[in-house]
């Protein structure tokens, strides 16, 4: 929370973010949340981080940069702005781009074999 305010104050003040501050400081305090929590999940579970954690993490990073690099390039694709545009265009917009970015992540997640992803691959296929 604390991360999150000065952050919000520093990012909105000092170099004129706008709302765009505000959810940056929030991305990044839920970051260092998240930072923490491994942590001391790390010192109370032992074996906690193992290799076989870090290639995983390594794969989720990975699809999840593709996938990011998907979304904007959709995004810049349709040209909408925000700011200017209507409604209508700015969500259909957000969901293209979403529909490819999330598409993108599960195939590179399923093709690396991410391990929870096979597992969830094998689970949906057993039910049908």
């Amino acid at each position: 929370i604390l991360i999150n305010a000065v952050l919000s104050f520093v990012l909105c003040e000092s170099f004129s973010l706008g709302l765009g501050g505000l959810g940056l400081s929030y991305s990044v305090a839920i970051l260092g949340a998240g930072i923490l929590m491994m942590v001391f999940a790390s010192v109370k579970m032992k074996g906690f981080f193992d290799f076989k954690y870090l290639i995983n993490f390594v794969k989720i990073f990975v699809s999840g940069a593709a996938s990011t690099a998907v979304m904007a390039f959709v995004n810049k694709w349709f040209l909408v702005n925000p700011y200017i545009d209507d409604l209508f265009q700015t969500v259909f917009c957000a969901a293209v781009s979403a529909i490819f970015g999330i598409a993108v992540y599960f195939v590179l997640l399923i093709v690396l074999r991410e391990n929870n992803i096979k597992d969830l691959v094998k689970k949906i296929c057993v039910k049908r």
